[in-house]
């Protein structure tokens, strides 16, 4: 009987076991309220019996993750809350 290895039977993620997709994320200021959001480049590697690995860029250069203390950048505040991933 033969395996089947694709990404849908192996739960990687769409595109193979390194697919890169555009997301949006959300957020919002506690301290002076203004929202915004930025767009990112999301990178996953992943493969059989192993964890998944992202990595995140803006503008093509590598970030910390969305919910990693963004700061805000209207007042510069630190009290970010974020408001998920935006379609």
């Amino acid at each position: 009987m033969a395996q089947d290895f694709s990404a849908a039977s192996s739960g990687l993620p769409p595109g193979g076991p390194d697919a890169t997709v555009a997301e949006r994320y959300g957020f919002v200021c506690k301290r002076c309220r203004h929202a915004w959001s930025w767009s990112y480049r999301v990178r996953r590697q992943g493969y059989p019996g192993c964890s998944m690995i992202e990595t995140f860029s803006r503008d093509g250069v590598a970030c910390s993750p969305p919910w990693s203390t963004p700061r805000c950048p209207a007042c510069g505040g630190l009290r970010v809350a974020l408001r998920g991933r935006e379609a």
